[in-house]
């Protein structure tokens, strides 16, 4: 379905990087989508693109909030804006 969603998208251009976030502990889920000194992280990698996070509701609220901040194009840790089509999915209701 994201793949789909994502073919017929105005990021259709750009790449798909999909997320388990459950697969990730709390502590290295923020580095994996952030990235950090050293690397890019899935959603700096999904630029120009769409991000697919899997299992959204696994995710800290902590790394929520810095998620919401990104999505607005106000990173909290760079000046530059990432555009960024982002779906979500999980197997739980979410409220």
């Amino acid at each position: 379905m994201a793949r789909a969603l994502h073919r017929r998208s105005a990021h259709a251009t750009g790449p798909l990087i999909q997320l388990d976030c459950a697969a990730w502990p709390d502590s290295l889920l923020d580095t994996e989508l952030f990235g950090g000194a050293r690397r890019t992280g899935s959603f700096g990698l999904a630029r120009g693109g769409t991000l697919v996070l899997a299992e959204a509701d696994k995710i800290a609220p902590a790394v929520q909030s810095k998620l919401v901040l990104a999505l607005k194009n106000q990173q909290p840790d760079s000046p530059k804006a990432v555009r960024v089509m982002c779906i979500t999915a999980s197997r739980n209701p979410l409220s």
